[in-house]
């Protein structure tokens, strides 16, 4: 009888053991919802659900669900639909434009077969990069896409090129992807300093010798890593020897930048009164916010104009010319009086420069 009483309450243990670990996998699953759900990547990224639903991490989320799966939406950095269908022949194949089984596919079997699934994040090239997380989460690929968002972004590391020779036996996968006019990014050099825009007025157009850009997104951030060299009010006029409009970029800030071994600066005007938040000498990269979209100086509403040159002048030089003469907005570069400007779509589009 007690041999009979014991194997029942052994059996009955084991059975609320399984029931136990079984309710944990939900609580596994939401973990990894929570890691490829970026409310406020999504906010940015989407400017049509941010004027509906504002800075609303819950209502963003239900957005998602119900609707930015289906409609191929990215949640984060780390998961791109379109970008994942569009590496693998097999989920072409099986899922087509079916971006919610894509989605769920990456949940269940992607990030286990370390698959990527977005132009930002690769967990092999971030595996095979780092010894020291190879041996602190092994093969558990999950952990990796949560350290990086926890950690290895803010520490700088490398989640999609290798910065060294990847072990034979890993696999990598890269991929770039090239952005159209109106991309949020560029996994180029350089990126678009609004996370999404309209051109209001072309390089080239009566002697503009930058981009005016205009966006429901007012934050702007550093176009490519580099040194912040001035900042301030520009009051010398629209051209370098012009006065006849003391405030012509108002606002503005100019960075210096590294690219293919050349010096040139990338110039940031109407930025709004009190919004820059960096100073000369301070280092940025492109998650750098270095001001707001704003309407100070010689504007007409608010917008950014965003100018590249290979030198350094106040924000006054990075406006028009003074002949106001055309330019062929297709021309990836225009110089004057020994300056060189550069297209700066070219250069967001392209990754180049002249």
């Amino acid at each position: 009888m007690k041999k009979n009483l014991l194997k029942r309450t052994l059996a009955l243990a084991l059975t609320l053991m399984a029931v136990l670990s079984f309710v944990t996998i939900p609580s596994s699953a939401a973990d990894v919802h929570d890691i490829l759900f970026d409310w406020q990547y999504y906010y940015v990224a989407n400017p049509d659900v941010a004027r509906a639903f504002g800075r609303n991490p819950s209502a963003l989320r239900n957005h998602y669900n119900n609707h930015g799966k289906a409609e191929g939406r990215a949640p984060s950095e780390f998961f791109d639909p379109k970008v994942y269908v569009g590496l693998y022949p097999d989920l072409r194949a099986a899922f087509g434009t079916n971006y919610k089984a894509a989605y769920n596919h990456f949940v269940s079997c992607g990030i286990n077969e370390g698959r990527q699934g977005s132009a930002k994040f690769s967990v092999s090239v971030y595996k095979a990069n780092y010894a020291d997380l190879r041996r602190a989460f092994g093969n558990d690929n999950l952990a990796y896409f949560n350290h990086y968002k926890q950690y290895g972004k803010n520490e700088g590391r490398s989640a999609v090129k290798p910065i060294t020779s990847a072990p034979a036996k890993q696999q990598t996968v890269t991929v770039t992807v090239k952005p159209n006019a109106s991309s949020n990014s560029s996994e180029s050099f350089w990126q678009s300093p609004l996370k999404s825009y309209k051109i209001t007025q072309s390089f080239g157009k009566s002697g503009h010798l930058g981009v005016d850009m205009k966006s429901d997104n007012t934050a702007v951030y550093a176009a490519a890593s580099g040194t912040v060299v001035a900042t301030g009010l520009n009051g010398t006029g629209t051209n370098a020897s012009s006065t006849k409009s003391p405030k012509g970029n108002g606002y503005y800030v100019v960075i210096k930048h590294t690219f293919n071994n050349k010096t040139v600066y990338s110039m940031y005007g109407h930025l709004a009164a009190n919004s820059i938040k960096v100073k000369a000498g301070d280092e940025v990269t492109k998650t750098t916010q270095i001001g707001t979209m704003g309407n100070t100086g010689r504007s007409t509403g608010p917008h950014l104009h965003f100018a590249i040159a290979d030198t350094k002048k106040n924000g006054s030089y990075y406006g028009y010319m003074e002949d106001g003469k055309d330019f062929t907005a297709a021309s990836r570069k225009e110089t004057r009086s020994g300056v060189t400007f550069y297209n700066p779509i070219a250069a967001i589009n392209n990754g180049t420069l002249g």
